[in-house]
């Protein structure tokens, strides 16, 4: 069988972007085999550089893919990439302290996993206590600006308590979202800012790796635990919701999926995006 992604396939167009594959730290000199859009590479780490090669299942691997490490995580673009990865600039910040909280494989699309974490509506419902009061579930109101590399929006809140930020406290949210998978939300309080780095990698269709990295400029010498504990069990409720939705590629024609209106103006505004990017349902 073909390890390319097929032309036809609605993934090909994503060859374009750069994918997160793997952790840094787990490349070596040894082949490291990950799957990108369907197709099997391997890994490889030379002095002063990173390889990604076409897993031809001997001795010699096939074609090269261009490949950078950053952040932490080793990114491929299986074709010229028509935008660099996401910036990230809390990561080499030495006021911020960052760490890689999350890192998990799910059953769903990385369309489907993106979609839900822009997803302002849904926090009240599916993290109850933690993001949000199903007594008071009104959406805050939402500010949304086209970019060069996709959209931003911002929106404020009261917080609950948490690790994060003191209950009653007003928390700020401004989320940068990168084509395809990428977005990087910062939260301001008076306690200061904390970044939430998230991206997915579509390994398959119908399945994906997701890595989220935190920075925060605050509570420096607290133990990360409590925080990496946090942010786990919120994505492991999302996980539940997601996995279960059906259809299980997002599809970015919005006739097929009619209930999106009002509250869900950031999701209609990404599903438009991908669209204008030649993207089907991811």
């Amino acid at each position: 069988m073909d390890q390319t992604t097929d032309a036809r396939s609605p993934l090909a167009p994503l060859r374009r972007y750069w994918h997160p594959v793997e952790d840094s730290a787990a490349v070596g000199n040894d082949p490291v085999a990950v799957t990108l859009l369907e197709e099997d590479l391997v890994l490889l780490r030379s002095p002063g550089r990173i390889h990604a090669l076409a897993d031809s299942r001997s001795e010699a691997s096939g074609d090269a893919y261009r490949a950078e490490d950053r952040y932490g995580l080793v990114w491929v673009a299986l074709e010229d990439p028509v935008a660099d990865i996401a910036p990230f600039p809390e990561y080499a910040d030495d006021g911020f302290r960052s760490y890689l909280s999350v890192r998990s494989a799910w059953n769903a699309s990385a369309g489907r996993f993106t979609e839900n974490g822009l997803d302002v509506t849904h926090f009240a419902w599916v993290h109850p206590g933690a993001l949000g009061d199903r007594d008071d579930a009104e959406c805050p109101a939402i500010s949304i600006d086209l970019t060069s590399y996709g959209f931003e929006y911002a929106y404020s809140r009261e917080s609950l308590e948490s690790p994060f930020a003191a209950g009653g406290r007003t928390i700020r949210s401004r989320t940068m979202h990168y084509l395809p998978f990428t977005r990087r939300r910062v939260l301001s309080s008076d306690a200061g800012h904390s970044v939430q780095f998230v991206t997915a990698s579509p390994t398959r269709a119908r399945q994906c790796k997701i890595w989220m990295i935190e920075s925060r400029d605050h509570h420096l010498n607290d133990p990360i635990k409590p925080y990496i504990d946090f942010s786990r069990a919120l994505l492991e409720q999302d996980r539940r919701i997601v996995e279960s939705q059906r259809p299980e590629m997002l599809p970015v024609d919005l006739t097929e999926e009619l209930h999106l209106r009002g509250p869900d103006q950031v999701a209609l505004t990404y599903r438009r995006l991908l669209a204008d990017a030649g993207i089907a349902d991811v």
